[in-house]
C-alpha cells in the first residue's frame, strides 16, 4: 500500500512539472485578430489581459492598440497599418462600439475592408458587454457601395476559416 501511494505521489509531481514546463499559452484569454501572410484573411494569437484591472472600455482601447502592433509572428500582419487610423475614443454602449475610421479606409479595395471590418469585430466582440460592432468613416456612418448603411456587425456577420483566404 504504501508503494503505491508513493507512486501516485510521484506521478503527481511528475504531472504538476510538465504543466509548469509547458508554454504560457493557457493563460490567454483574448485573441487579436491579424492579417494573414497573403494579405488576403485573418489569423488569430492569443494574448493574456487581465479583465481584473480594467474596465471593459479599457480592455476595448487595448485590444484596438493591438490591431495597429505587429503580431509575434512575424509572417502575420497588423490590421491598422500605415494611414488608416481609428479616429474615436472607444466606448462600449448598448453592447455596441463604435468605430470612426479616418478617410483612407476609402483608399482600400474592397476585400481588404472585409477583412479588416472582420478582424475588428472578432477582436473587440469578446469584450465583456460588447455584442457587436458599427463603423463610421469621417463620423458617417459606413455604407455598403449602393448607400446601404452597413448597421452593427457581430462574429456572426462574416463567413471564414481563420488563416485562409476569404471569399
Amino acid at each position: 500500500m504504501k508503494g503505491k501511494s508513493s507512486i501516485v505521489l510521484l506521478l503527481s509531481f511528475v504531472a504538476v512539472f510538465i504543466m509548469g514546463c509547458t508554454r504560457g499559452d493557457s493563460k490567454d484569454n483574448y485573441y487579436i485578430y491579424y492579417l494573414n501572410e497573403s494579405d488576403n484573411g485573418i489569423v488569430s494569437e492569443g494574448v493574456y489581459i487581465d479583465e481584473d484591472s480594467m474596465e471593459a472600455n479599457e480592455i476595448a482601447n487595448t485590444l484596438i492598440a493591438k490591431l495597429a502592433e505587429n503580431p509575434q509572428n512575424s509572417k502575420y500582419g497588423a490590421v491598422l497599418k500605415n494611414d488608416l487610423k481609428i479616429r474615436n475614443k472607444i466606448n462600449v454602449e448598448n453592447g455596441n462600439i463604435v468605430i470612426d475610421f479616418t478617410d483612407e479606409f476609402y483608399d482600400l479595395d474592397s476585400k481588404k475592408k472585409i477583412i479588416i471590418e472582420s478582424a475588428v469585430v472578432k477582436t473587440l466582440v469578446q469584450v465583456k458587454g460588447c455584442n457587436s460592432v458599427s463603423f463610421t468613416v469621417g463620423n458617417k456612418p459606413l455604407t455598403y457601395s449602393d448607400g446601404t448603411v452597413v448597421g452593427k456587425l457581430s462574429s456572426d456577420s462574416f463567413v471564414e476559416n481563420p488563416g485562409e483566404k476569404m471569399s
